[in-house]
């Protein structure tokens, strides 16, 4: 039976695209899943797939050079595994593992797909040199990989034929980023979101990274509470940096409405679509600072209309033909990220069509917005990969 290896640099209990690849795989082939963790070195198999993930002396932190020491452990750490194991293929998620891929690579052969799934040229960072000079590293590290791969992967046609554009390369294989369909669930998930709510309580419900401002603006979100009734609460599903909860509250306070604010601890990928099927409406306040933003290939935009939630959103092309210009029919509204009065009219919108909006939301999501869907293209792909067929 073949070997593959599914690395991402990023904690694996969240990394939901990877985990469904390995998942996928695991069915037809050994399948090994490598990253990180914040606390301690993992080693166990869950659902048939060898999970190892490698503690990282510094998990939380914005320093640059703390960062490149967790890098530099991880890549050497991966460098390790793979020159002691038989390797058939490596599914190389973002950049960051290639420098353990790619020098093991010329050392011992194997073949390596690039599951790129960002556009990391068009990332931004808020100094304009540091800025420009990341981006000429990140173009540069992806000409090397492009190099040695055999298959290039997005998450999104838009990703994909700008990817293309920028290399002068064929168009990469879309693998869209959606959620399982069929899932089971574990019984002790709890069934309300928040305990203790008032009767009536109306949940909006984000999911995803937590920051303040940046390309996701939950401030926005916050300040659009002054708009809706006092019966609406918003609750915050994700992981962000080590202080988030407490700026969270503070901004709500400052705000005035601090008690209809709620933060929930993340839980694994799997578990995100019960969870906040509970809620009334799911929020995507998305700001397209970077091509990155613009072209999202958003799984929590599928998690909801699996959760068969109306769906609130930033109005971008991508984002307003799926919410209001599906084959199945409208499944929410979408809104002007900057302006929370108009954040608060597209949840009122969505709260006064609730229940049209979740028929169709979970139909669309029984037809198309499924990895299920997505499984094929990549079981095709890796196939075509493994039998020397390119």
């Amino acid at each position: 039976m073949e070997k593959i290896a599914v690395v991402e640099y990023q904690n694996i209990k969240y990394a939901s695209r990877a985990r469904k690849e390995a998942f996928s795989l695991s069915s037809y082939y050994k399948v090994f899943l490598l990253g990180i963790d914040p606390n301690t070195n993992i080693n166990k198999i869950e659902k048939n797939v060898n999970i190892l993930q490698y503690r990282i002396p510094y998990p939380i932190t914005s320093n640059r050079i703390k960062k490149a020491i967790n890098m530099f452990i991880f890549n050497y750490k991966i460098f390790v595994w793979i020159m002691k194991n038989h390797i058939d293929l490596v599914i190389m998620h973002n950049i960051y593992p290639m420098f353990s891929i790619i020098p093991s690579y010329k050392l011992k052969k194997f073949n390596i797909i690039y599951d790129a799934h960002e556009l990391h040229f068009n990332k931004r960072d808020n100094n304009i040199l540091i800025n420009n000079i990341l981006k000429w590293i990140d173009y540069i590290n992806e000409r090397i990989i492009l190099k040695h791969c055999k298959l290039v992967f997005q998450a999104s046609d838009e990703r994909a034929q700008y990817f293309a554009k920028l290399h002068k390369t064929s168009i990469p294989i879309v693998i869209e980023n959606h959620a399982n369909y069929i899932e089971t669930y574990p019984n002790n998930v709890k069934r309300n979101i928040i305990d203790n709510l008032p009767l009536g309580t109306k949940i909006i419900i984000y999911t995803g990274n937590i920051s303040l401002g940046g390309n996701q603006r939950i401030d926005n979100v916050i300040n659009s509470l002054k708009y809706l009734d006092s019966s609406i609460h918003f609750c915050i599903l994700g992981i962000g940096n080590s202080n988030i909860k407490e700026r969270l509250i503070e901004y709500a306070r400052v705000n005035g409405v601090e008690n209809r604010i709620h933060y929930i601890n993340p839980v694994k990928s799997e578990l995100v679509v019960n969870l906040i099927s509970k809620a009334n409406v799911a929020v995507i306040p998305i700001y397209a600072n970077c091509l990155n933003s613009k072209y999202s290939a958003l799984n929590k935009l599928s998690q909801s209309l699996m959760a068969g939630l109306p769906i609130a959103c930033s109005n971008y092309d991508n984002l307003r033909k799926l919410i209001l210009d599906n084959e199945i029919g409208q499944v929410g509204d979408v809104f002007n990220v900057m302006s929370p009065h108009s954040i608060a009219q597209a949840i009122n919108n969505c709260l006064q069509n609730e229940t049209i909006f979740r028929q169709r939301a979970l139909e669309l999501a029984r037809f198309r917005i499924n990895w299920e869907n997505q499984e094929k293209i990549l079981l095709k792909a890796i196939n075509l990969v493994l039998s020397n067929k390119l």
